[in-house]
């Protein structure tokens, strides 16, 4: 029986014919797409071994390849894409986030993408623009509704912007789909609504008798031109305070706390509750006085206004700041910690440890520069959780005054951050 012929190829042939296969021009466009994975994975090494100038000089190279990617093939989705991922990676710098978003947004015009998606809406919030972020997550949430960190990331920006009922619907439906970022959400609506600050208090809790001092009527010259590290902060105006009113002689001790909301959240805990608490967010103060005035011991309690912090600070004279160390702590009397209240000299008005000691929470929305003639507190600001801080620290440079402000987060918490309150007499 004949043999089947077989075919077959000369070894010239693939010794000739290989290589010249080998030399085929590549894709320029995903050549330069393959290159920049290759700098962003180096610059993610780098920066977790914390070799951060040389994972800054791999990312710029990476950014380099996906621009050029880009420039060679305008619709390679993934180049898009990975170079906002690089954009966001070691950065703090606003415009860094912007190109990102913007290379989040070419990137979705060329295929709608949840994930892509997603992470616009995340630069957005990086940016602090929580509202351009919600079509982005709401995007993400439509093309894959069972995604349990899409509809979170939706949750959150709701509560961001203060939207409750629209985040509380998002928590519900994430209660049927993913318990663990259910709890998140229910977590950040409880701290940013105020509703944690009053749960699982104790139902009994006994007056913790605040000592108080008054405040008499007048005018006074508030701000000045410089605040908390030399910024500029408003110019002197002349504000009237039309009533006068009593203010806690002391910031509200740890002790205090402890006989209202039944616990003690401050960091420096050895003055056997004595010194001022402190780790409470604005929401925390709000929930004190609440309980406060529940005990109808013939005052009405709240927060000062920041017009009535400065007044009560000045103590009727006209100076932004007294003289060092002399009614207040700082970084250079304080041991880097809180002390017993009232250890200091009192000022012209009687008020204890307004000269430093925690800064202390007022009634205010944060805006900038503060205006108004009278003693009212701003009822709204630009930024939905802002709230004014007057004062400063056991850790700050002497010498700040009166006219030092900042603002924190209605839930952030700091070691730095207590408050004292201000009472009227009930009609």
């Amino acid at each position: 029986m004949k043999a089947a012929k077989r075919s077959w190829i000369p070894l010239v042939a693939l010794l000739i014919g290989f290589p010249l296969l080998a030399q085929q021009p590549a894709d320029p466009a995903l050549a330069a797409l393959k290159q920049g994975d290759e700098y962003f994975d180096q610059a993610i090494k780098l920066f977790e071994a914390r070799s951060y100038p040389q994972g800054n000089d791999a990312k710029v190279k990476g950014i380099e390849a996906y621009k050029r990617a880009i420039a060679l093939n305008p619709r390679l989705f993934e180049a898009h894409r990975r170079l906002g991922d690089l954009y966001r990676r070691n950065t703090q710098d606003r415009a860094n986030f912007e190109r990102a978003a913007e290379a989040y947004k070419k990137a979705l015009e060329i295929k709608a993408d949840a994930e892509t998606a997603s992470r616009l809406g995340i630069g957005y919030n990086a940016l602090g623009r929580a509202a351009d972020a919600i079509p982005a997550f709401e995007q993400a949430a439509r093309m894959e509704p069972g995604a349990g960190v899409y509809q979170y990331n939706l949750g959150f920006t709701y509560a961001e912007l203060a939207n409750f009922p629209a985040a509380r619907k998002v928590q519900a439906l994430l209660q049927k789909m993913d318990t663990a970022y259910a709890r998140q959400l229910q977590d950040k609506i409880g701290k940013l609504s105020g509703e944690a600050s009053l749960l699982g208090r104790p139902s009994k809790y006994t007056n913790p008798k605040i000592e108080l001092v008054s405040v008499p009527a007048g005018s006074f010259e508030m701000g000045g031109n410089t605040g908390e590290g030399g910024a500029v902060i408003t110019p002197g105006r002349k504000v009237t305070i039309r009533n006068g009113f009593h203010m806690g002689k002391y910031p509200v001790t740890q002790a205090q706390w402890q006989a209202v909301m039944g616990d003690n959240p401050s960091f420096f805990k050895t003055c056997g509750g004595s010194c001022p608490v402190e780790q409470v967010t604005w929401h925390d103060a709000q929930a004190f006085v609440t309980r406060l005035n529940l005990l109808n011991d013939g005052f009405r309690y709240r927060l000062p206004s920041e017009a009535e912090w400065e007044y009560a600070y000045r103590g009727g004279t006209s100076s932004g700041s007294y003289a060092v160390g002399d009614i207040g702590w700082n970084s250079t009397n304080s041991g880097s910690k809180t002390h017993p209240v009232g250890e200091k000299p009192a000022n012209p008005f009687g008020l204890y440890d307004m000269g430093g000691h925690v800064k202390e929470w007022c009634q205010d929305w944060y805006v900038t520069p503060p205006t108004g003639t009278d003693a009212s507190p701003v009822a709204a600001g630009s930024e939905p959780f802002s709230r004014v801080l007057r004062g400063t620290t056991f850790y700050a440079m002497p010498g700040w005054g009166a006219v030092v402000r900042s603002k924190g987060r209605v839930d952030e918490v700091s070691r730095n951050h207590g408050f004292r309150v201000v009472a009227e007499k009930r009609g």
